[in-house]
């Protein structure tokens, strides 16, 4: 049995991290899409509070 890093090459290491990246490019596209559609039709309070939310929902996709 070999170790993780053994034969690891750069198209092994894309190929590993893709879903994460896509899922943060989509979360990070989420929080800018909801804050300028929130912006124009709420008032600033409510705006604060979806990105004081944000980060919580980048967390959740960090660790699931």
């Amino acid at each position: 049995m070999g170790s993780f890093s053994e034969n690891l090459t750069n198209r092994k290491v894309i190929r590993f991290l893709w879903p994460l990246i896509l899922s943060t490019v989509v979360t990070q596209s989420y929080t800018v899409i909801n804050a300028a559609v929130m912006g124009r039709y709420l008032d600033p309070y409510a705006l604060a509070v979806i990105e004081a939310c944000a980060a919580c929902l980048s967390m959740e996709s960090y660790f699931f």
